[in-house]
């Protein structure tokens, strides 16, 4: 286990959309997520956090590296995430697997070299829950793996605090996955942070359990809603496209506004 010895005063989350949190809608339409989660949990063992979420969906790791991390390097997080190289596993014509290492690598090592922490983790195997047989799905399910490869490399070289979603049994619960399954859904987003929380702080405030809740009928509407927009808004956009969260204020509760 690594616990955090120092306060977190600044987090910085970059990455997809995974860390953007598709797949976690709050029922008003805005993206919450596991680095929202996680931010709330920082936020209560050390108040005052400063969180910013830089994340954008669709955007591979090159994107990553040219469009985050200098504004991540201007905001001198002391902890960082950075969860990326899905939409480049899911690139079968273009992806290339040393350049992702590569490009990874130098993203994490600017980061550390500032004196931040960075947490990381391995891409969840959503191969498993996709239909058909495994056979159809085994190119896809072995570029993931190739970035995962680098993913525990990396980790291992700059002494980032990793999560290793593709070892994690608890990932191929059905309510960790939203309705398009490839994103995780609240109960998943939540377990990713409850996870890194444990990493970071020893525990968190409230019990989580692969099981969980049954989604309700009004989270899953949420969650087609929120698809069609991102569909409608994703339309014909070119990458690498901006489109920023917005500011984030975290209550004294940790929850954010």
């Amino acid at each position: 286990m690594v616990y955090s010895t120092q306060p977190v005063r600044r987090f910085v989350a970059l990455g997809d959309s995974l860390t953007e949190g598709v797949g976690d809608p709050r029922l008003d339409g805005t993206l919450r997520g596991w680095a929202d989660v996680l931010a709330g949990e920082l936020d209560h063992a050390w108040p005052g956090l400063r969180y910013d979420n830089l994340a954008v969906r669709g955007w591979h790791a090159r994107h990553v590296l040219r469009h985050q991390l200098e504004q991540a390097l201007r905001l001198e997080p002391d902890l960082a995430s950075v969860m990326v190289g899905a939409n480049d596993a899911f690139d079968r014509h273009g992806f290339d697997g040393a350049e992702v290492g590569r490009v990874l690598r130098r993203t994490v090592a600017a980061l550390r070299d500032t004196g931040a922490r960075v947490v990381m983790a391995t891409l969840p195997d959503i191969t498993r829950r996709w239909p058909g047989p495994a056979r159809l799905h085994q190119e896809t399910r072995s570029r993931f793996e190739l970035v995962n490869d680098h993913v525990r490399t990396i980790a291992a070289e700059h002494d980032a605090i990793m999560h290793d979603l593709w070892h994690d049994e608890r990932t191929h619960s059905s309510r960790m996955w939203s309705i398009d399954r490839v994103h995780p859904g609240t109960h998943g987003h939540t377990g990713i942070a409850h996870s890194f929380a444990e990493l970071l702080l020893g525990s968190t405030r409230s019990p989580w359990t692969p099981a969980g809740p049954a989604v309700t009928a009004a989270q899953r509407l949420a969650e087609i809603r929120s698809l069609c927009t991102i569909l409608r808004a994703d339309r014909g956009r070119p990458l690498p496209a901006q489109l920023p969260r917005g500011p984030w204020n975290l209550s004294p509760t940790g929850t954010q506004q």
